[in-house]
């Protein structure tokens, strides 16, 4: 009898708790909706917000421009200050002075340019509510511009996918993937 009685409560009890659980995931939907919402409300107003701020006169904007047309004549915004890049386009080429040129020094406009993309990148890794944490009309600019915010967790990837990739494709008879050799493969 009291075993009856135990069951009949525990039955109560789970019956109450899936219906608890119920109400509560109504519950998260509906705040989830909202919260969705007010993220694509604040999103429409950053980009507003973001082109009125971009045509303002200042060295951020100025940088930023430089950073959308070494975009276009790279295709990324991996900016490198020791290593010249090849251009995509080779009818374009950041400008170097008639001194760079002729010395071979480090074109200064791609060490101002590197530093202010590791600038924006320090800066995003800020917390919240810090004085110097990047403004959000600068993140929604760089966004729209598929700005690279962690380059060494993507070049990782890059190179994770392409070793997966040439493994499938190079497996010996017996069913094992054979490694690339370093001299003549550039994953290796």
């Amino acid at each position: 009898n009291a075993v009856v009685i135990a069951q009949i409560s525990a039955h109560e009890a789970v019956n109450h708790a899936r219906e608890e659980f119920k109400r509560v995931q109504a519950h998260l939907a509906s705040v989830e909706s909202q919260m969705k919402a007010m993220d694509e409300e604040a999103n429409a107003t950053a980009e507003d917000l973001t082109s009125i701020l971009l045509k303002e006169d200042s060295n951020w904007n100025y940088m930023f421009q430089k950073l959308c047309q070494y975009k276009e004549i790279h295709g990324d915004c991996d900016v490198r200050r020791k290593f010249p890049r090849q251009s995509k386009n080779p009818d374009q080429a950041l400008e170097q002075s008639e001194d760079q040129q002729d010395t071979g020094e480090k074109n200064s406009d791609l060490v101002k340019l590197s530093q202010f993309v590791g600038r924006n990148r320090m800066e995003a890794r800020k917390p919240m509510g810090h004085p110097e944490r990047i403004e959000l009309y600068k993140v929604v600019a760089l966004d729209s511009i598929e700005f690279d915010w962690s380059p060494r967790d993507s070049s990782w990837m890059k190179n994770y996918e392409k070793l997966k990739d040439y493994m499938a494709e190079n497996k010996s008879k017996s069913g094992k993937s054979i490694m690339p050799n370093k001299r003549k493969d550039p994953l290796g």
